[in-house]
This record gives structure tokens, C-alpha cells and sequence, in this order.
């Protein structure tokens, strides 16, 4: 039986924790890489935004929530064009065995 990732769970799980739905698609290095930008980025505005209060609070929001849909959109690409495989690794089941 092939298995071939849902776009739209990729998407999903793209969207609550980012990293999560590069795992779905079988790309652990890009889920890597995405989890060390979103901590940089939160880093970034711990250090250097504490002393300009709400305004900073706004940006980096709205800078979380650009960098979570950038994800998306990278997750539903990756699943579209994805070719069906045979096994799947185990990081890409629900229960995670």
C-alpha cells in the first residue's frame, strides 16, 4: 500500500506548530531549519524589543504569523507534489512508533 501526504494536514499542522507539518511531509532538516528561524526570530525580539513595549509585542506577532503561513504554503507545496512511497518513517505516523 502507498501512502502519499494529505496536503490540507499538512497545512494544519504548518500552521499550530510550525515545524510539525514539515515532519508530516518527511522533511526533518527543513523542520530543523524552521524551528531554529521561528527561535531566532523570538530571540530577536526578546533582546531587542523589551524596551519598546506593545509596539514590539504587534511586530512580532504579526511577524509569527507571516512566518507560520510562509510554512504553510511551503508544507501544501511539498505535499502536492509529493510521489507516493511504500513505508512511511516513523515520525510521519499519528502515534509516533
Amino acid at each position: 500500500m502507498t501512502w502519499k501526504p494529505n496536503p490540507w494536514i499538512a497545512t494544519l499542522l504548518s500552521l499550530v506548530p510550525t515545524p510539525l507539518g514539515m515532519l508530516y511531509v518527511r522533511r526533518p532538516r527543513l523542520a530543523a531549519l524552521y524551528l531554529l528561524a521561528y527561535g531566532s526570530v523570538a530571540a530577536m525580539f526578546i533582546v531587542f524589543g523589551s524596551g519598546l513595549g506593545s509596539a514590539s509585542f504587534g511586530a512580532a506577532r504579526a511577524s509569527e504569523g507571516l512566518f507560520s503561513l510562509v510554512c504553510a504554503v511551503h508544507t501544501f507545496t511539498i505535499a502536492r507534489r509529493f510521489e507516493p512511497i511504500e513505508t512511511r518513517p516513523w515520525y510521519t505516523r499519528w502515534y509516533g512508533g
